[in-house]
């Protein structure tokens, strides 16, 4: 008898699927049990006529590597000596959440922000440089991952692993 165990915490999205394990009652033959306190834990053998085992299942949380990267284009008043922090997350973290992991390792990271009703958070300042409305054309930091500027504010950019997140700080 062979022995299947699942694990993973409950934010994840899963899959599970039993294939060809209709016995001759019809009824898919798996015993087990269902747990849930924080985890899902699928845990059990296979039954009576159950010829397949479950899909092989990827963990969707595992742990992925970001770069976070600080850039001041076009800016006098800064220049670019603060280096890119290699942060460890949880796939499926979003680029806000990785921005916060960076500035526990150094506070230059440390940043503000508004939010908005339809649009989710608005980074205004990162490094105590906050954005400048006032000046010629204005300044405001702009999101890009692996060097695109992202079509989605921090909330909605989701990084890969390897994949660099830079926050310029560049004239509009």
């Amino acid at each position: 008898m062979k022995f299947i165990a699942i694990s993973t915490i409950l934010s994840v999205a899963y899959l599970c699927v039993i294939t060809k394990g209709k016995s001759s009652s019809g009824r898919v033959g798996v015993s087990g049990q269902l747990s849930i306190s924080g985890q899902l834990s699928i845990s059990g053998k296979p039954g009576a006529g159950f010829s397949e085992s479950l899909l092989k299942y990827k963990n969707k949380a595992q742990t992925i590597s970001v770069s976070v990267e600080l850039v001041f284009t076009n800016y006098t008043s800064y220049e670019n000596f603060i280096p890119a922090m290699k942060v460890q997350v949880s796939q499926g973290t979003n680029a806000f959440n990785v921005l916060q992991q960076a500035s526990q390792q150094n506070p230059c990271f440390r940043s503000e922000y508004k939010v908005d009703s339809k649009y989710g958070r608005y980074i205004t300042t990162i490094c105590c440089l906050e954005e400048d409305s006032t000046s010629q054309g204005g300044f405001s930091w702009f999101i890009y991952n692996n060097t695109q500027l992202s079509p989605v504010g921090v909330d909605g950019l989701i990084p890969n692993d390897g994949d660099t997140i830079t926050f310029k700080y560049e004239g509009w």
